[in-house]
């Protein structure tokens, strides 16, 4: 399993909780027998390092925050690099677009098998998930 997480530390969200998420999820996965490599992204990757962990990977595990209902800026920036540096095949080899159809197969080019797991943290209420009066999630969790 190669987890990584995508914390990005801020004075008022040092990072605990993810850390103590991506903690548990590392523990569970070895005490289960599975294997695991890691990266934690605030502390560094290099693209063929990280390439590497996912060419290896049959598990992925990622665990961030939701900063504006998407990923922190360097989490961002580290798939943009990573998966842009996979674009010769160690990734994908193409969009997956057909040349006949242009229209179909987008998103099919990928090379990898893994199976992807998510866990996301929000600076949230539980109400504001639950709730149908709530505005951004109306009780569709």
């Amino acid at each position: 399993v190669f987890l990584v997480n995508g914390h990005q530390k801020w004075p008022f969200a040092k990072g605990e909780l993810n850390a103590a998420f991506f903690k548990t999820a590392k523990d569970h996965f070895k005490s289960s027998g599975y294997e695991t490599k890691e990266t934690i992204v605030e502390d560094g990757w290099t693209v063929e390092e990280e390439l590497e962990k996912f060419q290896w990977a049959d598990y992925v595990f990622y665990q961030t925050p939701c900063f504006w209902m998407g990923q922190p800026w360097l989490f961002k920036k580290y798939f943009d690099e990573v998966f842009s540096g996979g674009m010769g095949g160690q990734m994908c080899t193409s969009d997956g677009r057909h040349k006949e159809t242009p229209e179909d197969g987008y998103g099919t080019g990928g090379t990898l098998n893994a199976k992807y797991m998510l866990s996301l943290t929000f600076n949230a209420p539980k109400g504001a998930f639950e709730r149908k009066d709530q505005y951004l999630f109306q009780g569709k969790t």
